[in-house]
């Protein structure tokens, strides 16, 4: 069965044929980093989407994002096929956790077999060697984005926070801030309970603002956080306790 919990900033959404209940979150205010981590002097500038533009000025391409209210720090995609490009799809991967818990792209090569899915690893990022969550961290943290080196995958309530209301026209976050949001599904470090394999992990689809079941085998996109979140500003405990659900987990890469 598809099972899904609903985000936004409305009492209630219609979401894939039926009606959710959505989760308030509270509107706020981000601070726009350079590449350096350094503020941009203008806040109020928006994405410069040319690329044939020479010398773009730094306010015009901002690198990351602060929020003011959970005081955490998000990873801004590029409209590019570099490292951070936005079209770029990753297996879920966690070499920490034991067996199947930790399963999705393994990690070796691109012909690496997902356990129980038969599917291939993946090979759609820049690195087509292994394209994976843990990999993907690890080559953030490398190059020091925004000065840092803590990037991580958010967990379920941590990007919960960056869903607006259901909008005619996806991807429903703060596109004025994260420009180049695909409207589809984004990996969270958050492990699914809702089989007892270990083999899924939440995932938030920007196209609309639902949390998914999804098995860790499949590609969904990335988006890394840094810091921690200031007190009260995330939702406690599981999905499961603030949302109903119905439909079927997602088992393809449609």
């Amino acid at each position: 069965m598809n099972k899904y919990f609903k985000f936004g900033l409305i009492p209630l959404a219609f979401v894939s044929g039926c009606l959710a209940p959505a989760i308030e979150s509270p509107r706020t205010t981000f601070i726009k980093l350079d590449q350096s981590g350094a503020t941009l002097s203008d806040q109020s500038s928006s994405w410069n989407f040319d690329d044939s533009t020479a010398n773009k000025a730094s306010r015009d391409r901002w690198t990351c994002a602060t929020d003011e209210r959970t005081g955490l720090t998000w990873e801004i995609k590029q409209n590019n096929t570099s490292l951070q490009g936005r079209l770029h799809r990753y297996t879920w991967y966690d070499p920490g956790l034991v067996g199947k818990e930790g399963f999705g792209d393994t990690g070796t090569a691109t012909t690496t077999q997902s356990p129980g899915t038969g599917t291939a690893g993946s090979d759609s990022c820049l690195d087509t060697a292994r394209c994976d969550t843990d990999k993907y961290v690890t080559d953030i943290n490398a190059q020091a984005l925004c000065g840092f080196s803590d990037w991580r995958v958010p967990s379920w309530n941590e990007f919960g926070t960056l869903v607006t209301a259901a909008q005619l026209n996806a991807p429903n976050t703060y596109t004025n801030i994260f420009p180049n949001t695909v409207a589809a599904g984004y990996w969270t470090s958050s492990n699914s309970d809702l089989d007892d394999t270990g083999a899924q992990a939440w995932e938030i689809d920007f196209n609309t603002g639902a949390l998914f079941s999804t098995k860790k085998g499949l590609l969904s996109r990335n988006r890394l956080v840094r810091g921690q979140a200031n007190s009260g500003t995330l939702l406690e405990g599981n999905p499961e306790d603030h949302h109903l659900f119905s439909g079927i987990i997602r088992s393809t890469n449609n």
